[in-house]
């Protein structure tokens, strides 16, 4: 399993990079709550997308067989848990809302971004040796 993690670091430095200007954006167009909203959006992505990728990466582990299945339940519980946030977040009226909802959308490209130009830079081989 840690040898299928070898991007974790890389993806989770390049969505610090990405928070941190997410957040300064945030503060330009919303002060205080526009930086936190938006520095959270993009932090819930990130961990989305690890939950989901050591997830799917453990069902490999138990059946490859399954791994489209646990793709799919992996995909609907990371929107789920996204929604309820979300939803959680405007129902409490906070200023920073709109920010972490563009800080969201940011953590989405950043993370397809930063993951294909580390795929595009991997030394992965195509058959096992």
């Amino acid at each position: 399993m840690q040898d299928k993690l070898r991007f974790v670091p890389f993806m989770l430095a390049s969505s610090a990079v990405l928070a941190a200007v997410a957040a300064l954006v945030g503060l330009i167009f919303k002060g205080g709550p526009g930086a936190a909203g938006a520095a959270a959006g993009v932090a819930l992505m990130a961990a989305l997308f690890i939950g989901s990728t050591v997830f799917i990466i453990w069902v490999e582990s138990v059946s490859r067989q399954k791994m489209l299945v646990g793709g799919l339940i992996a995909y609907g519980v990371k929107l789920w848990i996204l929604f309820v946030v979300l939803h959680g977040v405007s129902g409490a009226g906070w200023a920073g809302f709109v920010p972490m909802v563009f800080g969201v959308a940011a953590g989405v490209l950043g993370w397809i971004i930063a993951y294909a130009w580390w795929l595009w830079h991997a030394k992965i081989l195509y058959v096992e040796p």
